[in-house]
């Protein structure tokens, strides 16, 4: 049975479903607006996910949030060797939803390691810096990338680059799965301070972490400071 067609049609959750229930063995061709992903099946179970230099859980949840787009199923192609337990685990949380749910049940992917290992990388860093530094709310600054990866950082040093990486990956994916029209700002609070996190006009998001005591306008207000002066303004 030939499986292809438009995401326009059927979500990539429901073609893993589809895969699942029919115990196919192949290869699933997923061509977005920008690049592709392809998920290798064995006995309808997701044993490995590659695209765009990555691979794993980091691709299926990006490949998850396309909505348009043409994918194509290849029984003939032989599934790798490898099988990643991690996105069996994925995919039972993704079909534990309901389609059409707004958030995916994965958890926070961290990124690969990118520029952000090093600060001076990408100009914007100074700012980042000046403004972790004259800002006394602000505990980090950092820019993502469309596929959630840090570009530029502030040189603090209040928290480990993983758990950076971790919630960038976190805000990125909660960026593609947002079913509303593209987000601009999103302010989150937990036990340890705020995250704001701002759709900068090239739509990379800037993300600041700050303390536990600040407020959330005055979060806000420094953030939007911050937008204007990376965006050109004085």
């Amino acid at each position: 049975m030939a499986l292809r067609g438009s995401l326009e049609d059927i979500q990539v959750r429901d073609l893993l479903e589809v895969l699942r229930l029919g115990s196919r063995t192949g290869e699933l061709v997923v061509a977005g607006l920008d690049t592709d992903a392809r998920l290798y099946f064995q006995d309808g179970k997701l044993v490995e996910a590659v695209g765009h230099g990555r691979s794993g859980v980091a691709v299926l949840t990006e490949t998850l949030s396309w909505r348009d787009g043409e994918f194509e199923f290849r029984p003939e192609a032989e599934p790798p060797a490898h099988n990643d337990p991690e996105l069996q685990s994925a995919v039972a949380r993704v079909l534990a939803f309901p389609a059409g749910h707004g958030l995916l049940p994965l958890p926070p992917v961290e990124p690969p390691p990118g520029p952000a290992d090093d600060p001076a990388t990408d100009s914007r860093s100074a700012l980042l810096s000046a403004f972790v530094k004259n800002v006394p709310l602000a505990e980090f600054a950092g820019i993502l990338d469309a596929t959630g990866v840090i570009q530029a950082q502030s040189g603090s040093s209040l928290h480990p680059i993983a758990v950076m990486r971790s919630l960038g990956a976190a805000a990125n994916a909660f960026r593609h799965a947002h079913c509303r029209p593209e987000l601009r700002r999103m302010l989150v609070e937990d036990d340890k301070g705020t995250i704001a996190i701002t759709r900068l006009a090239d739509h990379s998001l800037l993300m600041v972490v700050a303390d536990g005591g600040a407020g959330l306008g005055n979060v806000s207000a420094a953030v939007s400071k911050l937008v204007h002066q990376l965006e050109g303004g004085s």
